[in-house]
C-alpha cells in the first residue's frame, strides 16, 4: 500500500502543471455549468438590446456588421464575430436560443485556457525552476478573477489571449529575428487590437525590443522587419476603428459613457482618488461601483479578486480577501527589489516597461473618465501577469527558503478557498 501511495505521490509531483491545467479546465467548466450565462457579467444584456449579445446575435442574425456603433457596437468586433459563428453553427442542431448563449462561454472557457497556456510559456522563458512556475500556475488557475473571467461573454478576455500571445511571440521574435517571427507577431498584434482597442498598448513593448535589438546590432534588417510589422498589425487592428471613423464620426479610442450618472465620482478631489488609501473601502471587501467607492487603490485590489460581484460575504471571503493582499506586497517588495539589483533581464525589463505604460493609461483613463466603473481591475489584468513573473523570478534569484516557504503555502491556500469562494 505505502509503495502504490509513493508510486502516484511521484506521478502526481512529476505531472504538476499537468494537472493543474486539467484542474483548472474543470473548475472553469463547473464554474459555467453552475451560474447561467447572464449572470456575474458586463454589459452583456439580452439580444434585443445594442450590448454585447445583442452585437453578437446582429451578426448572426444578418450575417454583416451593425449599422450603428451604439452602445456596446462601438466595440471591434473580432469577439463577436466567433460568437455568432458558435450561434450558426448550433443552430443547425435544432437548439433553443438560450441553449445556445450558454455554449458560447465554452468559447471563453477555451480562451482562458488557450491564455493560462501562454503565461506558461513566458514565465517558462525567464524562469527554468518548476516549483516556482507551479506556483504562478495556481494562482492564474483558481484566482476568483480568472474563473469569473473564464465565463465572460464580452471580448476583454480574447484582447487578454492575443495580448499574451502577442508577448510571446516578441520574447520568440527578439531570439530569433525572422520574416516568420515578425508575420506571426504583426498578425497577433492586430488580432489584439481587434478584439479590443486597449489591446493597443501591446505596441510599447514591442517598439521597446524592436528598439533594443536595432541599438544593439545597428543593422538595417530590423527597420525593414518593423516596417513589415506595420503592413501587417495595422490594417488588422485598425480598420474596424477607421470603418466607424468614416461611417459614424467615431474617435479612435472612443469610450462609451451613456447612462453612468449613478457610478460618476468626478465630483470626488484627485488627492483623494489617486493620491490616498481609504482604509474604510478597503475593509468592505466587495466594490461598490453604484455606492461611490471612490479611491483607486481599494478598487483595483478588491475587483482584482472579486471583480464586482458582491458575493453573500462570510469568513472564506475575508480569509481569502487577506491572503490577496497580502502576495500583492510580496510582489511589489520582489519588484522593488529587482530594481535595487546589479543584473537585470531583458525580458523583465520588457514586462515591467509594459506595466509602467499599462497604469499610465490606466491613470489617464480613470482622469479622463471619472466613473467608479473605469477603476475596474480587468482593463490592466495583464499588469498582474507580468507582475507575478518578475516577483518569482526574482524570488527565484534571490533563493530565500524563509520566504519562499511563507509563499508557497499562502498560494495553496489562496487556490484551495478561490474554488470554494467561486463555485460554493
Amino acid at each position: 500500500m505505502n509503495k502504490k501511495f509513493t508510486k502516484i505521490k511521484e506521478k502526481i509531483k512529476q505531472n504538476k502543471i499537468l494537472l493543474i491545467f486539467i484542474l483548472a479546465t474543470i473548475t472553469r467548466l463547473f464554474y459555467i455549468i453552475s451560474f447561467p450565462y447572464n449572470e456575474f457579467q458586463h454589459d452583456v444584456g439580452t439580444v434585443d438590446k445594442q450590448l454585447h449579445l445583442g452585437y453578437i446575435y446582429t451578426i448572426y442574425k444578418t450575417g454583416h456588421l451593425p449599422t450603428t456603433n451604439a452602445m456596446e457596437f462601438y466595440h471591434p468586433p473580432l469577439f463577436h464575430f466567433l460568437c455568432a459563428t458558435i450561434l450558426k453553427i448550433t443552430s443547425f442542431f435544432g437548439l433553443q436560443l438560450s441553449t445556445q448563449l450558454e455554449l458560447l462561454q465554452y468559447l471563453s472557457v477555451a480562451i482562458s485556457i488557450i491564455s493560462l497556456t501562454f503565461m506558461y510559456k513566458i514565465i517558462k522563458k525567464v524562469i527554468k525552476n518548476d516549483k516556482y512556475i507551479v506556483l504562478f500556475l495556481l494562482v492564474f488557475s483558481f484566482s476568483p478573477l480568472n474563473i469569473i473571467m473564464s465565463g465572460a461573454i464580452n471580448n476583454d478576455i480574447l484582447m487578454i489571449m492575443n495580448f499574451l500571445i502577442s508577448m510571446y511571440l516578441l520574447l520568440k521574435w527578439y531570439e530569433e529575428s525572422n520574416i516568420k517571427n515578425t508575420i506571426l507577431l504583426g498578425i497577433f498584434t492586430g488580432l489584439c487590437v481587434f478584439s479590443k482597442m486597449n489591446g493597443s498598448l501591446i505596441a510599447i513593448p514591442i517598439l521597446y525590443m524592436f528598439i533594443k535589438k536595432f541599438t544593439e546590432k545597428y543593422d538595417k534588417k530590423y527597420i525593414k522587419l518593423f516596417i513589415l510589422f506595420c503592413i501587417i498589425s495595422l490594417p488588422i487592428g485598425l480598420w474596424y476603428p477607421i470603418r466607424n471613423y468614416i461611417l459614424f464620426g467615431q474617435k479612435l479610442f472612443y469610450v462609451l459613457t451613456d447612462n453612468l450618472e449613478a457610478v460618476y465620482i468626478g465630483n470626488y478631489s484627485y488627492l483623494k482618488r489617486f493620491f490616498s488609501f481609504s482604509f474604510s473601502q478597503y475593509f468592505d471587501i466587495f466594490a461598490h461601483p453604484f455606492y461611490h467607492d471612490y479611491n483607486i487603490w481599494p478598487y483595483l485590489i478588491k475587483t482584482s479578486l472579486f471583480d464586482e460581484i458582491l458575493f453573500s460575504g462570510n469568513i472564506v471571503h475575508v480569509f481569502i480577501f487577506f491572503i490577496h493582499t497580502f502576495l500583492i506586497l510580496i510582489n511589489m517588495y520582489f519588484i522593488i527589489d529587482y530594481y535595487k539589483a546589479k543584473k537585470h533581464d531583458t525580458y523583465i525589463n520588457c514586462f515591467l516597461i509594459t506595466i509602467f505604460f499599462i497604469y499610465l493609461s490606466f491613470f489617464i483613463f480613470n482622469i479622463k473618465y471619472p466613473y467608479a466603473c473605469s477603476m475596474n481591475f480587468r482593463y490592466i489584468y495583464v499588469t498582474s501577469v507580468f507582475a507575478w513573473i518578475t516577483s518569482l523570478y526574482q524570488l527565484s534569484k534571490n533563493k530565500n527558503r524563509k520566504i519562499y516557504i511563507v509563499m508557497r503555502n499562502l498560494v495553496y491556500v489562496f487556490s484551495i478557498l478561490s474554488i470554494i469562494t467561486v463555485l460554493y
